[in-house]
């Protein structure tokens, strides 16, 4: 399956930006496949955030194998730990795990994004996922939120503000004792 669109969608693009409308036209139509399974699609663009094509592909593949099927029981019984040796960063292995806990026990109902209007859909996900707004660049992120979901910036830097705080916390407490994060390793004797 791949993604609709015609002239109508190309023409508004053409009209939004010169340097899009010659890509348009030079390039012609694009095959995209979509992902209809909307939680893998979901999982797949979190693990490519920030990272290549490339490395994406093999995580997700990794992922496929290891898990035969990508849902929130298979990553929720994974855990973070499994995710991370799958060749992703623990915050990440985090965002997935804290997803699938969302679609397991009901707080997030996946299926009805697919009844949304696209700026609803929007909406329901940045304020589920506000937490992935906290990787770098985060300032982008917060604005970035803001423009697609029409919630107000005010709200949407609220949400992330006890997120925002934790890490200045951590990153002061790092200053302050710059031992702290050898503390464990040195603990278990690995240091």
């Amino acid at each position: 399956m791949y993604f609709a669109y015609g002239t109508k969608e190309t023409d508004y693009l053409s009209r939004k930006d010169k340097r899009l409308a010659a890509a348009i036209a030079q390039i012609g139509p694009i095959e995209r496949e979509v992902d209809t399974d909307l939680f893998a699609a979901v999982v797949h663009h979190i693990i490519g955030q920030q990272i290549s094509m490339k490395a994406q592909a093999t995580i997700w593949q990794r992922m496929r194998d290891a898990l035969g099927t990508v849902d929130a029981e298979h990553l929720l019984a994974a855990g973070v730990p499994q995710l991370q040796q799958l060749g992703m960063t623990f915050r990440k292995a985090e965002y997935i795990t804290d997803f699938s806990q969302k679609i397991h026990d009901g707080t997030f109902d996946l299926q009805a994004v697919w009844q949304m209007p696209d700026d609803e859909a929007i909406r329901v996900f940045a304020e589920n996922l506000r937490q992935l707004l906290l990787s770098p660049p985060l300032g982008v992120n917060l604005f970035i939120a803001q423009n697609l979901s029409g919630i107000s910036f005010e709200r949407v830097a609220k949400g992330a503000f006890p997120y925002m705080m934790l890490i200045i916390c951590f990153i002061i407490m790092l200053i302050l004792w710059q031992d702290l994060p050898l503390w464990l390793p040195r603990l278990t004797g690995q240091y």
